[in-house]
């Protein structure tokens, strides 16, 4: 996504600001091949009535209130529907920075200030650091309006858009099970072992087995399927084999 320009307010403070994405996701993007020819399927849009081809400009928004019966409403009308969050990160107020679940957290964006918007930029983010604070606020993108916390980190503000209590699905009920002395101190002894992880070491291997695959098909070589992994039936065996594994070294005595 392009920098996008906003006022971020609070108060009677207006602060010009650009958002800029802070994540990237990696992909493999493929085209849909017919079986048959091996040729790309088409993807223009047709009318179901006429059959007739029709480009974006010429489409229309309908919302179906009963099977096959919608309200038809043009782009300009959706368009003349304005909030006060079209242009602006309006914050609402403040929470201490413990307060939200991440189960909340939807897309983060990095904030900057534009041209004139530095001094209070900075202000905001050296008493959000200081309080240890996160602002509450609103703002409308891709056409729906969302809740957004702001929040200070490493010298730059960071925003990241929340859902909706209603959009967080209700989670599953998960009936316990009982568990041995034995399998649950086993447990903790792995979960020691196992301390300490470098993030820097990750990467999306699945996205690196489909370049791989594709290269392979190139130069038509074969690649193994990757077996599945079968349940652990024996915890305590599993355990206890996996922390002598995990299990570093003691350093000997000099």
């Amino acid at each position: 996504m392009a920098n996008r320009k906003f006022s971020l307010t609070f108060g009677l403070v207006s602060i010009p600001v650009k958002i800029s994405n802070a994540t990237r996701e990696q992909k493999v993007s493929f085209h849909q091949i017919t079986q048959c020819c091996g040729a790309r399927v088409s993807q223009s849009q047709k009318c179901k009535v006429c059959g007739k081809e029709v480009v974006r400009g010429e489409l229309d928004k309908g919302y179906e209130i009963t099977k096959g019966n919608y309200v038809v409403l043009k782009p300009a009308e959706v368009d003349a529907v304005k909030l006060k969050s079209v242009k602006s990160i309006e914050v609402v107020g403040f929470v201490p920075a413990d307060t939200l679940d991440p189960i909340t957290f939807a897309e983060t964006y990095y904030v900057e200030p534009e041209e004139g918007g530095e001094k209070g930029y900075s202000l905001l983010l050296e008493s959000l650091a200081q309080l240890k604070m996160l602002a509450i606020g609103r703002l409308t993108m891709n056409g729906k309006e969302h809740t957004v916390s702001i929040t200070s980190r490493k010298g730059l503000l960071l925003l990241t858009l929340l859902w909706y209590p209603s959009e967080i699905v209700n989670p599953p009920q998960v009936a316990p099970v009982a568990i041995s002395a034995k399998e649950l101190e086993l447990a903790k002894q792995l979960i020691t072992a196992m301390l300490g992880v470098d993030f820097k070491n990750f990467k999306d291997r699945y996205i690196e087995a489909l370049r791989e695959l594709i290269k392979a098909k190139q130069e038509g070589r074969e690649i193994t399927p990757m077996a599945e992994v079968a349940p652990t039936m024996d915890l305590a065996s599993a355990l206890e084999a996996s922390v002598k594994t995990k299990r570093k070294p003691i350093e000997a005595v000099a």
